[in-house]
């Protein structure tokens, strides 16, 4: 399911701060491989992030780790793309965790979905 959304994903362990996966969709959204997004690790979206918008960012993920189950949290934030130019995005945050049989609600764990705005600003 998760290859066959149009935005990207990644599951982000706030805890033990690691990405827990990506989906291919980072690479059309931004410009990035999966490759490229895992090898950076934890700290992509700060090394993308525009300048002016590192505080609020910091201040997005630690209201994540409140989160209760069924909660999201929205932000639209600019990324910067592979090529140097800019995007604005549409970041989600929700609780998210999965083990081998399902999907289980975990408060250290958000699945984040960013989805590029067009024409924005």
């Amino acid at each position: 399911m998760a290859d066959l959304n149009p935005d990207g994903l990644l599951v982000l362990d706030l805890e033990d701060r690691e990405i827990v996966y990506v989906n291919h969709r980072v690479e059309s959204l931004l410009g990035y491989s999966v490759a490229e997004v895992c090898e950076q690790g934890y700290t992509f979206f700060e090394a993308v992030l525009h300048p002016e918008e590192q505080a609020s960012y910091l201040l997005l993920l630690e209201g994540c780790k409140g989160l209760q189950k069924g909660a999201c949290t929205k932000k639209e934030l600019r990324l910067r793309l592979a090529g140097g130019d800019w995007r604005w995005c549409s970041i989600c945050h929700t609780p998210f965790k999965q083990n081998e049989h399902f999907l289980v609600y975990a408060e250290h764990t958000v699945l984040r979905c960013a989805a590029g705005l067009q024409g924005h600003r």
